[in-house]
């Protein structure tokens, strides 16, 4: 995602998923490789699983269960919300394992278990980005009600992984594209493509940056609430090169074995269907060796649908050459309470603070000072003293031409006319509002606004997007959300 890119994964079913849907389109070597390790992590333990109740959440017609029996379980239950189960029976039968294995199909936090309390839990509930569309929520709900104390879980620990690539080529194949389609002008495109993730194989070579551990789940202590989470992250070039995109995987452990046993859905390892997790950047960085981009991973279950993912990633390049400098252009104001049309009533004050002494020698002294205006509870309403908004001189040095106009004022007149066009100008309307800064704004420039309704409801504000370009026909404000009560029905300012 760019400095700042925020992406909404696709509406699915909502139900739970299972192994069998999982394994739909795997090759052979594939299915070997991860289930190997969870083979072995059973298989080289047959003292934790002997005598023991095991419960497979989202069992599907693979092997776990079967590989749990054959380890010397007392009994394994099988829940899945597939009517692959009725196979699963089937296959069960064949083995001539119906004594020891229990499939049950229906919710796990429906179906009734034959035993009150299992040993161990074991599941393969990992979902692309480890957490989209997985079952770690219904494996956690199985975690607390029917697990004893004490009690195994396989696996046990999950660490997602970030690393910045070079790839170049495929995203002028993916984002490019949309510059020109049969000879038309399809750009406004471009944004939609940029908040999508791809899921997709990406080579060893294309990683311009050491890889970044940004979170690890214990399975037996994480609750639902920690799958909402934002954390750091630190991304160190290893040589000099382009970056256009962040990717992310995760490292999978059975902790609980005699000697722990691990898998990668990393770049580094063999190919699994979980691939890696690529978020396009809008912006190409320059990146030098041991150059540091840093920024925040941000991840929240969507709020219809807990098992598609709202992830945001904010991200800042910083160097000492003006020119490669990157910085999230990101913008966000939730309101809390109604904002003040007018400031009649008000009280300010316009405070002097000097930020600078500079002895120029012969010449003297300058000092430089900041003028702030604060309200009566002594917030700041603006300190804003950039001269690349006033004089011309840094503008022309970082390529921009001259004076630009400053970012804030795109923004806030966007969301003023959205207010006006859909609100009726009445600020109690405005609930959320937030755009990327995607371009500058020069003097002279003429700005429109293109809103979309979405009908997504939110506490009574509705989701609109919006994108604001220049009469050039440059994207100024991408990424564009609010959450306002619509009282209007114009789509265009």
């Amino acid at each position: 995602m760019n400095g700042s890119e925020q992406t909404q994964s696709a509406d699915s079913a909502g139900t739970m998923t299972s192994s069998a849907d999982r394994m739909v389109g795997m090759d052979h070597a594939e299915v070997r490789y991860f289930t190997r390790s969870y083979r072995d992590s059973i298989y080289q333990n047959r003292h934790i699983f002997k005598d023991k109740v095991v419960l497979d959440v989202g069992c599907g017609t693979v092997w776990l269960y079967r590989f749990a029996a054959k380890a010397g379980a007392k009994h394994v239950i099988g829940v899945d919300m597939s009517s692959i189960i009725e196979k699963a029976k089937q296959i069960v039968a064949c083995n001539g394992l119906s004594d020891k294995i229990t499939l049950l199909q229906g919710k796990m936090e429906e179906v009734v278990l034959p035993y009150p309390k299992v040993d161990i839990i074991i599941s393969e509930w990992m979902g692309y980005f480890l957490l989209y569309e997985s079952m770690l929520d219904t494996v956690l709900y199985a975690r607390d009600r029917y697990l004893v104390p004490g009690g195994k879980i396989f696996p046990d620990k999950a660490t997602m992984y970030l690393a910045a690539i070079e790839d170049g080529e495929y995203k002028d194949d993916k984002i490019g594209f949309w510059d020109n389609v049969y000879g038309f002008d399809y750009s406004p495109m471009k944004e939609i493509a940029l908040t999508e993730p791809l899921v997709d194989t990406v080579e060893m070579k294309a990683l311009v940056t050491d890889p970044c551990p940004i979170i690890t789940l214990d399975l037996y202590t994480v609750t639902p609430a920690d799958l909402a989470f934002k954390v750091p992250f630190s991304l160190t070039a290893k040589r000099s090169d382009f970056i256009h995109a962040v990717i992310a995987w995760f490292d999978i452990e059975f902790g609980a074995c005699h000697k722990p046993i691990t898998f990668s859905t990393g770049p580094h390892a063999k190919y699994t269907h979980w691939k890696q997790t690529v978020f396009y950047l809008r912006d190409v960085l320059t990146v030098e060796e041991e150059e540091v981009v840093s920024g925040v991973l941000e991840n929240k279950p969507n709020d219809k649908n807990k098992r598609d993912l709202d992830i945001t990633i904010s991200y800042k390049f910083e160097t000492t050459d003006n020119l490669r400098y990157s910085e999230d252009g990101q913008r966000k104001i939730t309101i809390l309470k109604p904002l003040p049309p007018t400031s009649a009533g008000k009280k300010f004050q316009l405070r002097n603070t000097v930020i600078g002494v500079y002895d120029k020698g012969k010449a003297g002294s300058v000092v430089e000072t900041e003028q702030s205006i604060v309200d009566e509870n002594g917030e700041v309403l603006n300190g804003d003293y950039n001269p690349l908004h006033a004089t011309p001189e840094p503008g022309q040095k970082m390529g921009f031409g001259g004076v630009i106009i400053h970012g804030l004022f795109s923004w806030n007149t966007a969301a003023h006319g959205i207010l006006r066009e859909l609100g009726g100008s009445d600020p109690k309307n405005l609930r959320e509002f937030q755009a990327r800064f995607a371009s500058p704004v020069l003097p002279g420039d003429k700005l429109t606004t293109e809103i979309w309704r979405t009908g997504n409801i939110e506490d009574g504000f509705e989701e609109v997007r919006f994108v604001t370009t220049n009469n050039r026909g440059k994207v100024v404000l991408s990424n564009g959300r609010c959450l306002l009560k619509v009282t209007g029905s114009k789509s265009k300012l």
